[in-house]
């Protein structure tokens, strides 16, 4: 099966900003993939942190990896900028006969044939339009899973069929990017998958780039943003409170959704694709989605 994978072409677009921490392993993880990719293009979003004088050492030493470097904007913004910086990388993509793109952050690591298993379970079937793998950070020498359905791919190292990329007009420069994009997916007609057994490392804990709490509470205003049930955040939200970081979670997420709520926020969703997440969402609650 794998012999048959290498005659499929795919392409990564990872956009990084100060991780000079974490973008060796990242960088290490791919070149030491069964199966490279045709090119993997990154985009430098003004980092201050030397990373990208570590990039530009990788960059002359493999012709497949390009950086691309963009001024310094001053602050990091999550969400927008992050698919600014992917939308730049896309634009830079020299190969025409690419079938699947990888928007992939660069604070992660993962295991040889990450992606000669995704790209075998993709040619299985024809519907599955965007998958991935399953995020763990470490803590105490202990991995802790970073919990999604599992029709979330885990946003950070995400597949897409070439036909489904097109179909979902690529990514949304706004925050909660990467719920919007599993919606139009799904309204599309196409399968979105995580895989339990393809672990991804994540070297830094989900939402804490600028503190967990923050982190917390601006998920919480894109859950608001991308149209999600209240009822469905409170149930979501008490069930978290169970697990690591225990009440955290909870009073983050609850702060930051019910804030935008009051504040009237402006939603990032259409009408259609609200309905289509929150009807999901109510059969959720009764069982009949993962």
């Amino acid at each position: 099966m794998k012999g048959k994978v290498q005659n499929y072409n795919y392409v990564v677009v990872s956009p990084v900003r100060n991780e000079i921490s974490y973008i060796e392993k990242t960088v290490h993880s791919i070149i030491s993939q069964d199966i490279r990719p045709q090119e993997w293009i990154i985009v430098n979003d003004g980092s201050s942190d030397g990373t990208g004088n570590v990039l530009k050492i990788y960059s002359k030493r493999y012709n497949w990896i390009k950086v691309i470097d963009k001024v310094d904007r001053g602050f990091t913004q999550v969400g927008k900028g992050v698919i600014e910086a992917f939308n730049e990388g896309l634009r830079h993509i020299r190969s025409q006969n690419w079938d699947y793109i990888v928007k992939m952050d660069c604070d992660i690591s993962f295991d040889k044939s990450f992606f000669s298993e995704l790209l075998t379970r993709m040619e299985k079937d024809n519907k599955l339009g965007v998958s991935g793998g399953t995020s763990f950070y470490t803590e105490n020498n202990r991995y802790y899973e970073e919990k999604m359905p599992e029709f979330h791919p885990w946003a950070g190292a995400r597949i897409y069929r070439r036909e489904c990329f097109r179909e979902i007009d690529g990514l949304a420069e706004s925050l909660g990017w990467d719920t919007i994009d599993l919606v139009r997916a799904q309204m599309k007609g196409w399968k979105t998958t995580r895989y339990n057994d393809l672990r991804i490392i994540h070297l830094r804990r989900m939402s804490s780039r600028k503190g967990l709490w923050e982190g917390k509470i601006r998920l919480g205003r894109n859950f608001y943003i991308t149209g999600y049930h209240p009822v469905f955040l409170i149930a979501r939200s008490a069930y978290r409170s169970i697990e690591r970081p225990y009440l955290l979670e909870t009073l983050g997420v609850l702060v930051g959704y019910f804030r935008a709520m009051l504040q009237k926020d402006k939603l990032v969703v259409t009408n259609e694709e609200e309905l289509f997440l929150r009807k999901q969402q109510i059969r959720r609650l009764f069982g009949g989605m993962g």
